[in-house]
């Protein structure tokens, strides 16, 4: 999993990366190119980690952020898991967490700059990706959704982009509204980086199923303009946008259906992160 805030071309700082490698890979390839960086460990299933990396990171006074990129993910078609405060994992990970970080680390954003949300377009049932429907009522009811199966777990990985696309929407919102001009700068946007075979998604899926999404479908990426390498994938993400909630590169924001219940009133009530970040 991998969460990744950037500053300028020669300075990068990379808060979490792959666990596999501890941010070696990415730290030494900056380095070899000349730019400086520090790797600061983040746990986007642990709410106290998120607060400690944010404290880490404020007491060594860095410069304000030029973007936050919130990229870590997962999907399981395993058991469900819960996070280290009891919430179902792929919600607490793939969103809740980015949000929570997104939330402290507003104070550090530079004027102008870019939150990126990875979205994908597996919350649109129409485009007849091969999971569920995502489902959502409220944050209460994804934060304890256990239910068993391989689908409930495709449904809960679609529920959970359908939840960062809404939360842009609305952080967009909030940001213009906000009396203070640094945070009315701030871009924000949600980024579908396109199906990414070969990437560690299918972990929980059976040997052939994992065979063929290494070995197999990473073919599809000479044909298919929607199925991506992990660093075309980036090329498009870096595309600048023009202004707030417009498309990244080739990939458009994933249009909110008039209806459709936004996250507004979501954090508001009992969920408490025991911090207030106002906007």
């Amino acid at each position: 999993m991998r969460n990744r805030a950037e500053c300028g071309p020669q300075q990068r700082r990379v808060p979490g990366l792959p666990r596999c490698h501890g941010g070696r890979v990415p730290r030494d390839k900056l380095q070899e190119a000349g730019g400086k960086i520090e790797v600061l460990p983040l746990d986007l299933a642990k709410q106290s980690s998120i607060q400690s990396f944010v404290g880490k990171f404020c007491a060594r006074a860095f410069p304000p952020l030029a973007g936050l990129v919130s990229n870590a993910g997962g999907k399981s078609v395993a058991a469900p898991t819960r996070t280290a405060e009891g919430i179902e994992t792929i919600f607490g990970v793939n969103h809740l967490g980015h949000y929570l970080l997104a939330r402290l680390m507003l104070p550090d954003l530079a004027q102008g700059a870019r939150i990126t949300f990875m979205a994908s377009n597996v919350h649109d049932p129409k485009q007849k990706t091969g999971l569920p429907a995502p489902r959502y009522e409220n944050a209460e009811t994804l934060a304890h959704d256990f239910e068993p199966g391989a689908e409930a777990g495709k449904r809960r990985y679609a529920t959970s982009k359908l939840c960062n696309i809404y939360t842009t929407y609305e952080l967009v919102r909030h940001l213009a509204a906000s009396p203070d001009w640094r945070l009315q700068s701030v871009r924000v946007n949600a980024f579908d980086p396109g199906t990414m075979p070969g990437t560690g998604l299918a972990e929980t899926y059976s040997p052939v199923m994992r065979f063929a999404w290494h070995y197999v479908l990473p073919a599809l990426t000479l044909f298919e303009p929607n199925v991506n390498t992990p660093n075309r994938a980036d090329v498009r993400r870096n595309s600048p946008p023009d202004r707030k909630g417009t498309p990244l590169g080739n990939t458009s924001l994933m249009v909110m259906r008039p209806g459709l219940q936004t996250l507004h009133s979501t954090w508001r009530g009992r969920w408490s992160f025991g911090t207030a970040v106002p906007i």
